[in-house]
């Protein structure tokens, strides 16, 4: 007797509505044993408890509104059955009600269930914006910061409040500052109009270039003096229960404190600091504490910290996993393992850009027919195309901010990723700075960059690269990484 073409579950999600997964049978993608993939499926479903109780039947056609999965979606490359899988995607029907495809993104802002891990960081820093706190979110480049800033974002908006993010990456002197404060703050909300001279700034309606013209005329105006319009805007949006996202602020701090007079800068800060009732949160990495400090930036040793790290082991290992079958390819057991293996430190930028890579290889056809992603299929992604010069555009994002340098620390940069990519260990700070040839203020301002720019832990004894990764790749010295900007 010929089954029919879907095994259907049905799962109670939390609020007791029913949800419903279809698997279809008829897949040929692997060489499946149907029969044995719904015995595995069907073991797993006593160990769910009572809230979560499936019933399951075999139909022709799935009903309206289930989630549709093909059969190899819970197998590995063999052919034998992944009911680790097959057991989230149940766990998730009831807690979300739906299921998430996971998408690899290199070098871009993910979203909803891609944010894996951060869950807790999300509620901690929406708690203390709640209560009107000042946050640094303390993490290096590639971390995912802008895409838990976005998240925050949406959160805080459906919410019903104003939410202002600003990218202040390109921002080098407090008046630049205020205008892209302004232009922002004028997108989601009209609490600034009472301000003098802001009365009949455009509305987003208006088009680009009337938003380019008033920027250009308030940046004239205030450009020797943008403290007023500053706090007047902090006062303002404060009484409209704002909150300010911040991006890239390290990068602002590294640049305008070099040229802005200091008098101006701090006072700007404290304009900031010491608004009442403001939300205000801040990205940078942990550099950014040691420049506070070794520059006496009272107002910003104030703020509360929250720290994004690498990935815990067993979430990385979901990730890596759910990455390689949201895009429609199976895995071998082993290739999981690889990818953590080959990375180290579990940063979801390389985990994402070497699945990418394995995935690449293995579509173009460099593989035996039929066999599935292996370890050595990662292995060979890894070598090539992270570590080769085919890895040379995956890595251009940070050969480009070690060339944006500014002239005194450009080539001791150069020299400082060559000296820490030799070190298997910690490299002891006063051998890097005589490595460098930097005098003790200028060393703090390439150290703050470095832990910014290329996740560089340091301490009071030394420096090294948390990622391997990272590491290895400025071991290679390739022309374009020794030219420190040539």
């Amino acid at each position: 007797m010929t089954l029919p073409r879907f095994y259907q579950i049905e799962v109670l999600d939390g609020a007791g509505e029913t949800r419903r997964l279809a698997v279809d049978l008829v897949d040929r993608r692997l060489p499946l044993d149907p029969a044995q993939l719904v015995r595995s499926m069907a073991a797993t479903l006593p160990a769910l408890d009572a809230n979560r109780r499936a019933r399951t039947a075999y139909v022709d056609i799935p009903a309206a509104g289930s989630a549709v999965e093909p059969l190899s979606a819970y197998a590995w490359g063999d052919g034998t059955p992944n009911t680790g899988r097959f057991r989230r995607h149940l766990e998730a029907l009831h807690v979300r009600g739906a299921l998430h495809r996971y998408i690899v993104r290199t070098g871009s802002w993910a979203e909803g269930a891609d944010l894996v891990g951060r869950e807790s960081v999300l509620a901690e820093l929406g708690a203390k914006l709640r209560a009107a706190g000042h946050v640094h979110l303390m993490a290096p480049r590639r971390y995912g910061k802008t895409s838990i800033l976005r998240a925050l974002q949406d959160r805080f908006t459906q919410d019903g409040r104003a939410v202002i993010r600003i990218d202040v990456e390109s921002v080098d002197t407090v008046a630049g500052l205020v205008v892209r404060l302004v232009d922002e703050a004028f997108q989601v909300t009209d609490a600034l109009r009472g301000i003098d001279g802001l009365h009949a700034w455009p509305t987003p309606e208006a088009g680009a270039l009337a938003l380019s013209e008033a920027c250009r005329t308030l940046h004239e105006r205030i450009r020797t003096g943008p403290l007023p319009v500053l706090t007047q805007a902090c006062a303002a949006l404060a009484r409209a229960n704002a909150i300010v996202l911040a991006d890239e602020f390290t990068r602002f701090v590294l640049e305008t404190m070099p040229g802005e007079q200091r008098t101006t800068f701090v006072r700007a800060l404290e304009a900031i600091a010491a608004t009442p009732g403001l939300g205000i949160l801040v990205c940078g990495s942990q550099g950014l504490r040691g420049f506070i400090e070794w520059h006496d930036l009272q107002p910003l040793r104030e703020l509360g910290s929250v720290a994004v790290g690498p990935l815990e082991p067993d979430i990385a290992e979901t990730l890596v996993e759910e990455l390689f079958y949201g895009e429609g390819y199976s895995p071998a057991h082993d290739a999981i393992a690889a990818v953590l293996d080959a990375v180290g430190a579990p940063i979801p930028y390389f985990l994402h850009g070497l699945v990418h890579h394995a995935i690449q290889d293995h579509r173009n056809g460099k593989r035996r027919s039929g066999a599935s992603i292996d370890r050595a299929t990662v292995d060979r992604a890894y070598e090539r195309r992270l570590l080769d010069q085919e890895g040379n555009e995956f890595f251009r994002a940070f050969r480009l901010k070690e060339r944006g340098y500014p002239d005194a620390i450009r080539k001791p940069a150069a020299t400082a990723l060559r000296l820490l990519a030799q070190s298997a260990e910690e490299l002891p700070l006063d051998t890097l700075r005589a490595g460098c040839g930097l005098p003790p203020e200028s060393f703090e301002l390439l150290l703050a960059a470095l832990v910014e720019d290329y996740d560089v832990v340091q301490d009071e004894q030394g420096a090294r690269f948390r990622s391997k990764v990272m590491r290895e790749r400025w071991a290679r010295r390739e022309a374009w990484l020794r030219g420190g900007g040539e």
